[in-house]
C-alpha cells in the first residue's frame, strides 16, 4: 500500500537499460544492447532499437526533475540535525511559485517513462512470442524485472506530482546520510481498501494478535482496519503469569522529556541498569537524534566498560545488531522505529526493555498529520490509542515465553503524572510494579533478576 520512488535507484535502472558509451562513439551500452547482440529477438530488434534512446532521454528527465524537487525541498527543510526529515505535498504548497517548475518536469519525466514503457512491453511481448512457450534467459528476466519497476515508478510519479488521489498522502522524504530524495505515497483510509481488496473477496477474514485490543476494546483497530459492528470479538486472558514474571519500573523523578537535562538522566539510568543487569537490555527510543547522543554518552562512560554497547543506524541495522545482541556476553541494544515490535529474543538474552518515551506519533509526520486532519479529536482518537498499542509492542519484546523473566522500565513520568497516562497504565500486563525514585530502579531491576 505504501509505495516510494528513490531518485538514484530510478535513474540506476535507466542506465542499466542503455547509457551514452564513455568514449562517446557508437551506440548506447546497457542490457538493451547486450539483449539486441543475441540471435533469436524475432520482432522486438526494432522495439530493442527504439527503446535504448529513450531510456537514456528518460534518465535526463528524471535526473532533472529530482534535482529541482531537491533544491525545492531543501528551501522548505532548512538546516536540521535529524536523520531522515519530510515534506508533505499538500494542497496549499501545490500552488506555491516553486511547484510550478516541479510539476513541469514531473510532465516532461513522466512521457518519457511512459514512452520508454511502450517500447519496453513491445520488445518483451515480440521475445516471448518468438521463443514460444521456452523460458527466457536471465537478460529477457532481468528487462521484465526493470520495466515492472519502471512502471511501478511511472505510477507514483503521475499520481503523486500530476494526479493527486485523494484518499492518498504523499510526501518527499530527504535522507540525510545518503543524500537522496524520496517521493513517497501511502492511503489515508486504509479500511476502505482492505473492504474492496480483502473482505469482499472472501467469507470470512481472521485478525489474530497479542497487541490489537486498546483499553479492553478493538475500537481503535476497528475504525483503522474498516471493520463494522457486525465483527465477531474476543480477547483471551495471557497465558503468562506477569504478576511472577515482569517488573514496570516507573521511577518519579525523571525530568520531563522535553525538559533539557531529560538525555542525561536517560544516560544515567539505561547505564546503571545495563550494568547491574550485566547488559540484557533494550533500551527503545523514538527519536534519532536521542538515541545517537545517549549512545555517544555510553560510550565515553568507564563504568560500562565490560558492556557491548550497540545503535542502530550507529553500529548496524537491524538483522545485525539482532544476531550480535544474541551473541554476545554483556549487550545493551539502543534501539528505535522497528525494534519496538517483531522481536524475539526468548530466555535470559533479553532480561530488560527501557522505554525512553512514550510512542506518541510525530505530528508532522505525512501520513499521521493527513489522517489528523480528517478527525474531531485527533489526539484521543488517533495519537493516544496508537502510542497505547506502541507501548503495548514495546512490552511485548520482554516476557516472549512461560519462563522467561525481566523488567520494563518507563522513563517519561507523563505515565504517571498526566491525564492520558492512564490509558497507558490500563495497556500495561498486570505486572509487579516499582514506583520511586530513580536512583533505585537499578537495584529493583537487579534484584528482580536474581530471584529464582
Amino acid at each position: 500500500m505504501r509505495q516510494e520512488v528513490d531518485g538514484p535507484g530510478l535513474l540506476a535502472l535507466l542506465e542499466r537499460l542503455a547509457r551514452d558509451r564513455v568514449d562517446g562513439g557508437g551506440r548506447a551500452e546497457g542490457l538493451l544492447e547486450e539483449l539486441q547482440l543475441q540471435p533469436r529477438l524475432g520482432a522486438s530488434d526494432d522495439a530493442f532499437g527504439e527503446a535504448a534512446p529513450q531510456a537514456i532521454a528518460a534518465a535526463t528527465r528524471v535526473r532533472e526533475l529530482f534535482r529541482i524537487a531537491d533544491v525545492w525541498v531543501a528551501a522548505r527543510l532548512g538546516e536540521t540535525e535529524r536523520r531522515e526529515e519530510s515534506v508533505r505535498i499538500t494542497a496549499a504548497l501545490r500552488e506555491d511559485d516553486g511547484w510550478a517548475h516541479i510539476r513541469e518536469e514531473a510532465e516532461n519525466a513522466v512521457t518519457a517513462l511512459a514512452a520508454l514503457d511502450a517500447s519496453l512491453r513491445r520488445a518483451v511481448a515480440g521475445v516471448r512470442e518468438w521463443l514460444g512457450g521456452e523460458e527466457p534467459d536471465q537478460g529477457v528476466r532481468e528487462l521484465e524485472m526493470i520495466r515492472g519497476r519502471l512502471d511501478g515508478s511511472l505510477g507514483v510519479l503521475d499520481e503523486a506530482l500530476l494526479r493527486p488521489d485523494a484518499n492518498r498522502v504523499y510526501w518527499f522524504s530527504q535522507v540525510s546520510r545518503a543524500e537522496n530524495l524520496l517521493l513517497r505515497a501511502a492511503p489515508i483510509n486504509v479500511g476502505s481498501l482492505l473492504r474492496d481488496r480483502v473482505y469482499g473477496e472472501r467469507r470470512s477474514t481472521v485478525f489474530t494478535s497479542a497487541t490489537l485490543a486498546v483499553g479492553g476494546t478493538f475500537d481503535y483497530f476497528s475504525s483503522r482496519a474498516g471493520l463494522g459492528p457486525e465483527i465477531e470479538e474476543l480477547i483471551l486472558p495471557s497465558p503468562f503469569d506477569f504478576y511472577h514474571q515482569a517488573l514496570v519500573c516507573l521511577p518519579t523523578d525523571m525530568p520531563l522529556p522535553e525538559d533539557e537535562s531529560f538525555d542525561a538522566a536517560v544516560e544515567q539510568l539505561i547505564a546503571s541498569v545495563a550494568r547491574r543487569a550485566g547488559g540484557r537490555t533494550l533500551a527503545l527510543f523514538t527519536s534519532h537524534r536521542q538515541l545517537r547522543d545517549v549512545h555517544a554518552g555510553l560510550k565515553q562512560r568507564v563504568d560500562l566498560d565490560e558492556v557491548l554497547i550497540l545503535g542502530q543506524g550507529i553500529d548496524g541495522q537491524r538483522r545485525q545488531l539482532l544476531k550480535t545482541f544474541e551473541e554476545a556476553e554483556r549487550p545493551l541494544l539502543l534501539g528505535t522505529a522497528s525494534f519496538w515490535e517483531g522481536i524475539d529474543i526468548p530466555g535470559e538474552r533479553l532480561s530488560c526493555v527501557i522505554v525512553v518515551r512514550l510512542p506518541f506519533p510525530v505530528p508532522t509526520d505525512p501520513v499521521y498529520a493527513a489522517r489528523a486532519e480528517q478527525l474531531r479529536e485527533p489526539f484521543s482518537q488517533l495519537a493516544l490509542p496508537q502510542a497505547a498499542l506502541r507501548l503495548k509492542q514495546g512490552f511485548g519484546r520482554l516476557i516472549r515465553r512461560s519462563t522467561d523473566r525481566g523488567a520494563v522500565v518507563i522513563l517519561d513520568n507523563r505515565i504517571l503524572g498526566r491525564d492520558y497516562g492512564k490509558a497507558f497504565l490500563d495497556v500495561l500486563p498486570p505486572a509487579s510494579r516499582y514506583v520511586g525514585p530513580g536512583a533505585q530502579v537499578a537495584n529493583r531491576v537487579g534484584d528482580w533478576l536474581a530471584r529464582v
